[in-house]
């Protein structure tokens, strides 16, 4: 992709210097001098286009750009001028190709992205970002067309028989290898093996793990990780400390001078972020262990909406899997006010809860809409029918008194 930047920080400057240093199309990048047209051989084209980076390594189409040609008019995938496009309506144009994309290709492919830029000599130019994705090999479906397409240096090709069955096999080993770093990490939390000692062994962990992550080479920037520290704030913390560390960088909130903590943020190299809590857990003298409910969905709605944005920020691709695990809660009731109780409530069963996961595919998603079922899932374990702390309408309320 561009000089692997986050899309929303490509600019004009950019695709000028992709035509200054004679950048070549390669299995990331691809120049079109114009939009598709809406005749079905367009069509088909710009989904071959599309699926192949999708089945590939993800990448850049720069629409606006003129390429040059040979003797003969082949285009040789080397960039000419960025003219740009001429009378381009951008929201009208994204809406159309995204149509395209949604009706003619199966499954759908997550988390593209369009950026339209200004300064053109004859209007924008139009970047088409497509991440690798991990639910592929996408096939097009447009009018019954089935084909499977991927990516190389030389351009887009055809899949054979026997690399759409190695696509597969890549696809169905993916929910393993995030099972097994999940299990790893819970592990390693529970033996102690955290950025600062916690205080208790009762705690809940979040993990926002980009599916892009699960290959080997995936890496962020840190050093702008850690520009990003005021988005970094631990569950339940009001102060917190940062640091790099042998995982990547970390942020967390403690007692005794930061040697005990009751929160921590660990960003890994490859993207994956781990924020674990205590505060949400406590124990009663009389009544025994309760979740602090209220506090811990307000607490995890507001550390998924920075989060995610520091992953955005940092040039992750959607979509990013969201887990949630509580640790610590066999026989915990939920700290409900008395007004909601009821004498069929009962106590969590088990000491950890593993939530079901939760897809991220759009980062302009609402956490609180998003995390609803993973609420409910917590009541219900401790004997009520759904979170109280949303209305009639869906909207978060917190507990209303």
């Amino acid at each position: 992709m561009i000089e692997r930047k986050p899309l929303a920080a490509i600019d004009k400057t950019d695709i000028d210097a992709l035509v200054a240093g004679q950048v070549p199309e390669s299995r990331s990048l691809d120049y079109k001098e114009q939009l598709p047209g809406n005749t079905d051989s367009d069509k088909k084209e710009f989904l071959a286009d599309a699926t192949s980076f999708a089945n590939a390594a993800g990448g850049d189409i720069v629409f606006g750009v003129r390429e040059q040609r040979d003797a003969s008019g082949k285009a040789t995938g080397l960039p000419l001028d960025a003219p740009g496009l001429a009378g381009l309506n951008a929201d009208a144009e994204i809406r159309r190709l995204e149509a395209i994309l949604a009706s003619g290709v199966g499954p759908r492919v997550p988390g593209v992205q369009f950026r339209p830029l200004d300064g053109f000599a004859n209007g924008p130019a139009l970047i088409l970002r497509v991440p690798r994705s991990w639910a592929s090999p996408h096939m097009i479906t447009f009018q019954q067309w089935s084909r499977f397409y991927s990516r190389n240096n030389a351009g887009k090709y055809a899949l054979d028989v026997q690399e759409i069955r190695s696509v597969f096999a890549l696809s169905d080993a993916l929910p393993e290898r995030i099972r097994r770093f999940r299990d790893d990490r819970l592990a390693r939390i529970v033996a102690g093996e955290t950025p600062v000692p916690l205080r208790q062994e009762k705690w809940i962990a979040l993990h926002l793990i980009p599916l892009a992550s699960m290959e080997p080479r995936a890496q962020i920037d840190l050093a702008g990780i850690a520009t990003q520290t005021a988005s970094l704030q631990p569950m339940s913390a009001n102060g917190w400390s940062h640091r790099y560390n042998i995982d990547g960088f970390c942020t967390w909130s403690g007692d005794n001078d930061g040697r005990v903590g009751r929160s921590y943020i660990q960003v890994f190299r490859n993207g994956i972020i781990e924020a674990v809590d205590t505060s949400p857990i406590d124990v009663h003298e009389k009544l025994g262990p309760f979740v602090r409910i209220e506090s811990l969905e307000r607490q995890l709605i507001e550390a998924v909406t920075r989060l995610v944005a520091v992953q955005e920020r940092a040039g992750v691709a959607v979509p990013i899997l969201l887990l949630v695990t509580l640790v610590g809660v066999r026989d915990a009731r939920l700290g409900v006010s008395q007004r909601y109780n009821h004498p069929d409530v009962a106590h969590i069963d088990r000491d950890m809860l593993t939530l079901s996961d939760l897809l991220i595919e759009d980062f302009r998603m609402t956490a609180a809409a998003t995390l609803r079922p993973i609420f409910d899932s917590i009541w219900q374990a401790a004997g009520w029918s759904r979170s109280l702390c949303y209305d009639d309408k869906g909207n978060w309320t917190g507990l209303r008194q």
